[in-house]
């Protein structure tokens, strides 16, 4: 009789061994953080960084970031990586492990995966729970990076480590892991999504529950309920595949890189989770050079509410936005368009908060 436990331990360290070869020596760092609860806070929520350290080419510099209130949960803790210098590479792809300990080397939570980086964005990597932080003397974070990521074909989600009240270590291998798993490895796919070349293996069931044009497209008489190929001639392969992520794993990493993209996708296919997260990141990253694309995306949606948060920040900034160099490509390519925005946004009457009338005895006085 085989013994399977043997097979699967010999079959790990021989992943392991080869992720080592191919990846080679991984650049260490270790970060403590004494005393968290008397870490400096910013609106009322902690935010605290590491010293700057150079890591993986001589040109980069690089901080970590430990902060509250990730996705507006305010009882968790985030861990984030961000490039203070970046060398001239652009947008690349490491491989890292994170882990989280408190003094008495308990471990907290730790994660590991493949993640794009580029210059000044902040790259999340591990979540832990409030109430270790504060309960802490100190709080110890591990961090390893690879700079020859043998993932970068795709972002892999992360498996956490719970420490649970009763003292114990778990590993919890969540439902959003094994989806993406099933994405990654294609087991039991029944359909194969063409984009630009690449071909996505996916499954009808997953698509159809949680996009209502995939399902009615399924269950129509249309070509695509019978042909096992689908081409998807509205996306670039990049984007599509964080779509697809997201889909199967109800997470996606770095969406600043391709918001606009990712939400005309969430606006088709009617993926309103993937939407909303789309909208508060380009909400969050708007600036003079990008405000023009995001109310252009906005009106092409009809998207009230990012369309009138678009106006509300050009408005007062109109000078700054018309003077970048994008501002001048789009008025030499969507001239049509770029009139009736800016139409719109010099018509645009910024309405001002009311004012509330004081109560009690502050109302007496002014009366």
């Amino acid at each position: 009789m085989v013994d399977t436990a043997t097979i699967d331990v010999i079959t790990e360290t021989t992943r392991s061994l080869q992720l080592e070869q191919a990846r080679g020596q991984p650049f260490d760092y270790k970060w403590i953080i004494k005393d968290p609860r008397d870490q400096e806070k910013m609106g009322g929520l902690y935010l605290t960084h590491s010293p700057q350290f150079t890591a993986l080419s001589d040109q980069q510099a690089w901080k970590l970031v430990c902060y509250q209130g990730n996705t507006g949960e305010e009882h968790t803790m985030t861990v984030a990586l961000v490039q203070t210098q970046p060398d001239n590479a652009g947008v690349q792809y490491v491989d890292y492990e994170c882990k989280v300990w408190d003094q008495d080397e308990r471990h907290v939570n730790a994660s590991y995966g493949c993640v794009s980086v580029r210059g000044n964005h902040l790259v999340s990597l591990v979540d832990f729970p409030r109430h270790s932080w504060e309960i802490s003397k100190a709080i110890v974070i591990q961090l390893k990076l690879w700079r020859k990521s043998v993932n970068a074909g795709y972002i892999q989600p992360q498996r956490k480590t719970y420490l649970h009240d009763s003292g114990e270590q778990h590993a919890v291998k969540n439902l959003s892991l094994d989806m993406g798993e099933a994405l990654l490895s294609g087991m039991f796919s029944d359909v194969t999504l063409v984009v630009e070349g690449r071909r996505f293996k996916a499954h009808r069931f997953v698509l159809a529950a949680r996009s209502p044009v995939f399902a009615r497209m399924f269950l129509s008489d249309m070509r695509e309920s019978r042909d096992q190929e689908i081409q998807i001639p509205t996306s670039n392969r990049d984007c599509f595949r964080k779509f697809l992520q997201f889909c199967y794993t109800d997470a996606v990493q770095n969406v600043e890189l391709d918001a606009i993209g990712l939400l005309l996708l969430a606006d088709h296919y009617d993926v309103q989770g993937l939407r909303w997260v789309c909208e508060k990141c380009l909400l969050a990253v708007m600036c003079a050079e990008n405000a023009l694309d995001i109310m252009l995306v906005a009106d092409l949606i009809n998207d009230a509410k990012l369309l009138i948060k678009t106006m509300e920040y050009i408005k007062p900034r109109q000078e700054a936005v018309y003077r970048t160099v994008r501002h001048d490509e789009l008025m030499a390519t969507k001239t049509s368009q770029m009139l009736r925005m800016k139409w719109m946004v010099e018509n645009y009457k910024i309405e001002e908060p009311e004012r509330e009338e004081p109560e009690g005895e502050v109302r007496e006085l002014l009366v």
